[in-house]
């Protein structure tokens, strides 16, 4: 049987029977209360099932295939591919009165014919109920871009995260792939990081940030995360030095030069935004 309860700070073994009825008015009301669905059968378990090795085209169908063939319901996933190395975790319910041993032996041979290693990490309920919680954590995006991302700026980074109490959840680059064959002129790197914490020390967090910037050929856009950032389609920052090298109001300004000598205009020759006052 499945159902919506309330999740307290501590962890709350909802009831069955006659009495559930009763024991849910009891209840008090609580200042921070999380609503979610989940298996009322202690006999469910929760799997987590890690895949990795090189990536080739069709690997995750093959394996939620034999997923589906078992009726598991997917409770988290995410996948990543890195120099065509895949990493690959699922979190799964298997439902009561389904035995994994047999899951687990198809998983593992299709793992290996995929070419694949596989691991297997059971799931406590405590610890099931400390990840639903924590998705009320502060959430933030933090956009590091630059002509090239060294060590020494992501160690810099990633230490100021840390220090204000943030947990680094996902990192991507956004940028092409850069050559070994030398530096392309005017090429740009960008990464993503998505972060989290329980305290909202965005605030500390941004200024630090800032002093980075200065400290490093750096821009970053820190922002937080939500459906409103992700449905924002214009991004406007001053370009010049930065996507592009020079001043375009300086180019401007000899555009008009010219088209003032062409037309026999005076006093245009020479003309700059140095000697215009600006």
């Amino acid at each position: 049987m499945s159902g919506a309860f309330f999740l307290p700070e501590k962890n709350l073994e909802p009831q069955r029977g006659a009495k559930d009825a009763k024991n849910r008015r009891s209840l008090k009301p609580m200042p921070r209360l999380l609503v979610c669905l989940v298996n009322f059968s202690s006999m469910s378990k929760v799997i987590l099932i890690n895949f990795s090795g090189g990536d080739r085209p069709g690997q995750t169908s093959s394996l939620a295939e034999i997923l589906a063939n078992y009726r598991v319901r997917i409770l988290d996933i995410g996948q990543a591919v890195v120099h065509e190395t895949l990493a690959l975790a699922v979190l799964v319910e298997v439902p009561a009165g389904v035995d994994f041993t047999p899951l687990k032996k198809d998983l593992i041979v299709r793992a290996h014919e995929l070419d694949l290693k596989i691991k297997f990490t059971p799931v406590t309920e405590e610890a099931f109920n400390h990840w639903v919680r924590s998705q009320g954590k502060f959430r933030f995006v933090i956009s590091v871009l630059g002509r090239e991302i060294t060590a020494q700026q992501l160690a810099r980074i990633s230490a100021g995260i840390s220090r204000h109490g943030f947990n680094i959840d996902r990192i991507e680059r956004l940028s092409g792939r850069l050559s070994l064959s030398g530096r392309v002129e005017n090429a740009n790197a960008c990464i993503e990081l998505e972060i989290s914490g329980e305290s909202d020390s965005a605030a500390g967090l941004r200024a630090e940030l800032m002093e980075l910037t200065h400290q490093f050929e750096l821009d970053v856009a820190f922002q937080r995360e939500s459906i409103y950032r992700r449905n924002r389609r214009l991004f406007v920052f001053d370009m010049d030095s930065t996507l592009i090298q020079g001043e375009a109001i300086d180019a401007e300004f000899r555009n008009c030069a010219a088209l003032g000598a062409a037309c026999g205009w005076r006093g245009t020759a020479g003309f700059n935004s140095e000697n215009a006052g600006l």
